[in-house]
């Protein structure tokens, strides 16, 4: 026996409890000149005792099973689920014997053994007994390898998913800073020469974020880490939207971009805007990157329960054989098709599997130098049939007035973020004190006069969620409350969820864009000045 078989010597015994000692001892030995183990077991308490040592097969008398086989009983049942310990049960009654229906009515694997009892079928139930043995150890073997492969794999896929946060963090860090002094670049510098320069790079930071964004999009799908919300929201809207931003581009290319609604689609539909958006933009984007002449069109059907989407273009189309590539994570049709058309080959994986969190399909249709038409459809939700428990709030409105007078306290560990954010509030109007670390963070608020805490989430001493619950734990004893804005390079759903829990007002992403920052800040004192 090898030393890795799962299967002992000890296992490979059949034990073995007849009518009489004599019986026990022919058995054995009838069993020895077959080449099997048999152990005798002069009653069914010993019998039990060797079971704990192991065995692969018992065989006893309907006499004692009916005598004394509860333990033997209990024993059985508390086995594992891939254990069904095969049990050979002499009786004389054969399928008749009342005893032998109730020992096989309550155990599970039970062979019966009519007596007077014939060598050759003992050797033969024994032989078999013994292979489904076998069997059951290979099968709980084979569980437990996919068992470690499944957790290996969830291992691997949570360092992954762990590690592409990790980096999206440390570069998103320095891009808030490259993006925020190039936006102020672009406002202050009117030199035409330097602004065609400014602009790419403005260009480039924007391609850089977006590759990120889908980096850790596919990491999160593939980790199982994103949530789908369901929220009501307005199909023709939403799909408005994502055709918008390619209006320009599509005018620019000389080419036709139609929208068509079907009548029976309804005004109003349940699910979740933002990723169908995203698909959208996605599948939009491709069609006009590969398209040179004629059109691209998006249609929205009904069929049945469900909505079926389609972005059809007279593109290059795809060659049949390539077709398999599509949906792959960091796949194109060839290297030159990348050279010449560019992108990271993540926009239909991303795609694939976001429609497959919101319970759809997506498929293509494609002959090369005759157009590609996309099709996916999602399950059809409306409010008829949608119950909401948590109501949906409408977006927050710019406020119309600025607080130019407002201190604002920066908690920020990066000099270099420190700096750029300083500049950008600087252009509000806004006075600003930093603080390099939480623990600072709480003692300012609690010796200053502020009116809004920029508040980073990774610093040393006390992180931004720590601070943040400490000041508002704090606060709660003197009833007042000031308005605290997250700034993060994470963009996890469940990093946003704990700092709103922990008390954060708003939650802006890194990089920071100085509109979304001085819109962030406008709506928080504006709402202080309502309270007040």
């Amino acid at each position: 026996m090898k030393k890795d078989e799962v299967f002992t010597l000890q296992e490979e015994r059949v034990l073995v409890l007849a009518p009489t000692p004599r019986d026990t001892q022919i058995c054995c030995e009838t069993l020895a000149q077959a080449g099997i183990t048999g152990v005798p077991c002069g009653n069914l308490t010993e019998l039990c005792n060797q079971l704990e040592a192991g065995a692969g097969a018992a065989l006893l008398t309907e006499e004692a099973f009916s005598a004394e086989g509860v333990p033997l009983q209990r024993w059985l049942q508390a086995q594992p689920s891939w254990s069904d310990f095969p049990l050979l049960f002499l009786t004389r009654g054969g399928a008749e014997s009342l005893v032998a229906l109730r020992a096989m009515n309550l155990l599970g694997h039970v062979i019966l053994l009519e007596r007077p009892l014939r060598k050759a079928l003992l050797v033969s139930a024994a032989r078999a007994a013994l292979r489904e043995r076998r069997r059951q150890y290979q099968t709980r073997r084979h569980l437990e390898m996919l068992d470690t492969a499944r957790q290996a794999a969830e291992e691997a896929s949570r360092a992954k998913s762990e590690f592409l946060a990790n980096m999206s963090h440390e570069i998103r860090t320095p891009m808030t800073v490259f993006m925020g002094v190039t936006e102020h670049l672009l406002q202050i510098d009117q030199d035409p020469e330097h602004r065609t320069f400014l602009k790419m790079a403005e260009q480039s930071a924007q391609r850089l974020r977006v590759l990120i964004d889908d980096i850790l999009d596919l990491s999160r799908i593939e980790a199982r880490g994103m949530e789908v919300e369901e929220a009501e929201f307005e199909i023709r809207s939403c799909l408005r939207s994502a055709v918008d931003l390619f209006t320009l581009a599509a005018r620019e290319k000389n080419l036709r971009l139609e929208m068509e609604v079907a009548a029976e689609v309804p005004f109003r539909v349940v699910g979740d805007p933002d990723k169908l958006g995203q698909v959208l933009i996605n599948l939009i984007g491709n069609a006009l990157k590969f398209t040179h002449e004629g059109e691209v069109r998006i249609s929205v059907l009904r069929r049945t329960d469900a909505l079926e989407f389609a972005v059809a273009d007279t593109g290059i189309g795809i060659p049949e054989e390539k077709q398999h590539l599509l949906f792959q994570s960091f796949s194109q049709m060839d290297s030159s098709f990348q050279r010449q058309y560019g992108g990271s080959g993540l926009g239909l994986a991303i795609s694939k599997g976001l429609i497959h969190l919101m319970g759809g399909e997506i498929a293509v249709r494609s002959r090369k130098g005759r157009g590609t038409v996309f099709t996916f459809t999602l399950p059809l939700k409306t409010e008829s049939n949608f119950q909401s428990t948590t109501p949906v709030k409408p977006p927050p409105e710019e406020p119309a007035r600025k607080n130019p007078s407002a201190r604002i306290l920066l908690a920020e560990d990066d000099l270099m973020v420190q700096e750029i954010v300083k500049m950008i509030l600087a252009q509000g109007g806004w006075q600003t004190e930093t603080a390099k670390t939480g623990r600072e963070a709480v003692e300012k608020w609690e010796g200053g006069d502020f009116d809004l805490i920029l508040m980073d989430l990774q610093m040393p001493e006390m992180n931004g969620i720590e601070a943040t619950q400490t000041i508002r734990e704090r606060e709660a004893k003197e009833e007042k409350r000031i308005c605290i804005i997250g700034l993060t390079a994470h963009v996890r759903r469940e990093i946003t969820d704990d700092c709103l829990q922990a008390g954060m007002d708003r939650v802006l992403t890194k990089p920071i864009q100085m509109k979304d920052l001085h819109t962030a800040i406008d709506i928080c004192l504006s709402d202080k000045e309502i309270r007040h």
